[in-house]
């Protein structure tokens, strides 16, 4: 579809002027777990993510919300009408926010919303479930590859991939997705980098070596 979800969502004339945009630094605790729900974010640009804890005291594994992802309207559908969460900025980040009704209305009310709405879904469960993929390696080069090689499809062996890939996230960011650490994915990039898997760059990998990528998937 040519209009997105976010965009048909963000310009409707229920919300247009309805809306109140903020903006926050690396750091800052949006809302904390308990605060009632009375708003649903979209984040223009930068990152989030969801923060619980153990009896200990650990920070249990978070929700990272990127640009264009949608702030708590899972919760809000599901009748949890407060944050169970508390919501930390990585990086600084912009977020519109929508009265909770009105986007409410957009997803149930309107034919159109809710067809955008659904295709929204989709794209995300897509992407939720290249992730989950990509955990069921073992090894953080298997991870490494698997993320390359899934860019355009999630059945590997049936999509090209490309000799140049744009990383959207920093490695911190790539080592909580992949779930494993910072230096440990370093150490590996580097190997790789080292063995002609791919060069790397600050924001891209290039010369990525397709034969290379599928010999270790």
């Amino acid at each position: 579809m040519s209009t997105s979800f976010i965009d048909y969502c963000l310009n409707h004339e229920k919300v247009i002027n309805h809306t109140r945009q903020e903006s926050y630094k690396k750091g800052d605790v949006i809302e904390t777990i308990g605060t009632r729900i009375t708003e649903i974010g979209i984040v223009d640009k930068g990152l989030l993510k969801t923060v619980n804890y153990s009896a200990e005291g650990k920070e249990l594994n978070t929700t990272l919300f990127f640009t264009n992802s949608i702030l708590l309207e899972y919760l809000y559908f599901n009748e949890n009408l407060n944050y169970t969460y508390d919501l930390v900025v990585l990086r600084a980040t912009t977020v519109t926010w929508i009265p909770a009704k009105l986007f409410k209305a957009i997803v149930f009310e309107d034919s159109l919303g809710m067809e955008l709405y659904v295709h929204h879904l989709i794209e995300r469960g897509l992407e939720s479930q290249r992730i989950i993929s990509c955990l069921n390696y073992p090894t953080i080069r298997e991870r490494i590859c698997y993320w390359i090689a899934s860019k355009n499809s999630l059945e590997i062996g049936r999509s090209d991939i490309k000799p140049d890939m744009e990383l959207p996230f920093t490695q911190e960011i790539f080592a909580k997705l992949i779930k494993v650490s910072r230096s440990s994915l370093n150490q590996e990039l580097h190997h790789m980098e080292e063995e002609g898997f791919f060069k790397m760059t600050r924001k891209a990998l290039t010369h990525i070596n397709q034969e290379k990528i599928w010999d270790n998937l």
